[in-house]
């Protein structure tokens, strides 16, 4: 269904009137009409194998959550191989900066609980107040396992290391919470001259 949703984008892209009569999608004389110069990457994420495939072959880069450090090389092996290889794949890691570590550790727990769930569950539920009732499953301890939080620079230096050293070579950085100014503040002034 994503390869071929794929190829419906690429489709319209073109900027002329399509059709398409796929097993999933029925296009009957489309157009888009405002086309950019140039078409935007199609970025393809992909935690198994499937998905990795179709990232590989039909995608233009792959986005991969960072988790085990085995099914992460499995499924950029898969990627590689469908036809990735020298597409960038990117990944992102979470951070919660606060010059306060048990402060930090709330405000993710706060905003971003959903970090500490494994498996499928955050994918599957079918509605907000099923991923309140799971929030409330988690502590702000397990949460802090999967999210840095800390304003302590070297535990932010070796989560951007520990992605690149699994084979990414973009990587977002994101900032759980509103303290948005005082993190872009560290990473400018610290964290960004401590990588390059």
């Amino acid at each position: 269904m994503m390869q071929e949703a794929i190829e419906v984008i690429r489709l319209l892209w073109k900027g002329e009137i399509a059709d398409h009569y796929g097993t999933y999608y029925i296009v009957e004389k489309a157009k888009v009409f405002s086309l950019p110069e140039t078409p935007p990457p199609i970025i393809v994420s992909a935690t198994g194998p499937i998905a990795a495939r179709v990232a590989g072959a039909s995608g233009d880069q792959l986005v991969l959550p960072m988790s085990d450090p085995e099914k992460v090389r499995a499924v950029m092996d898969v990627f590689r191989a469908a036809g990735g290889a020298g597409k960038p794949r990117m990944t992102q890691p979470s951070f919660c900066y606060h010059e306060d570590e048990a402060r930090a550790k709330e405000i993710a727990y706060g905003w971003w609980p959903i970090a500490a769930n494994r498996g499928q569950i955050n994918r599957e539920l079918p509605s907000w107040k099923h991923n309140e009732q799971v929030a409330g499953m988690v502590t702000p301890e397990k949460v802090a396992e999967k999210v840095v939080c800390s304003p302590d620079l070297k535990r932010f230096v070796a989560e951007v290391r520990s992605a690149e050293d699994l084979g990414y070579d973009r990587i977002s950085l994101h900032q759980v919470g509103l303290e948005q100014e005082g993190f872009l503040a560290f990473a400018r002034g610290r964290l960004l001259p401590a990588l390059w």
